[in-house]
């Protein structure tokens, strides 16, 4: 049985200063003994300690991107930012 998201979801985030916290090291620790392979580390949530654990534990990690320009139905400032994102890797 998987844990319920919202366990996980609720130890990402920023400290009061706003910077990315450490927490998310321990999100991806729980992922990994969850037998979770894939993770997405919110832009500006993200550590380089919670990837660097990530990749040497074989899970694949996406980071530095907004889930909300890949969710469905997506804002029009969303598609917008998607439709720059996929020129600016051309």
């Amino acid at each position: 049985m998987l844990p319920q998201p919202g366990r996980l979801a609720g130890n990402a985030g920023r400290d009061h200063r706003g910077r990315a916290s450490s927490r998310d090291g321990k999100v991806v620790q729980e992922a990994l003994a969850a037998k979770i392979t894939r993770v997405w580390l919110q832009r500006g949530a993200e550590s380089a300690e919670a990837i660097r654990f990530c990749t040497a534990n074989g899970i694949q990690v996406i980071s530095g991107e907004c889930i909300l320009m890949f969710a469905e139905p997506a804002a029009f400032y969303h598609k917008i930012h998607r439709f720059f994102r996929g020129k600016l890797k051309e």
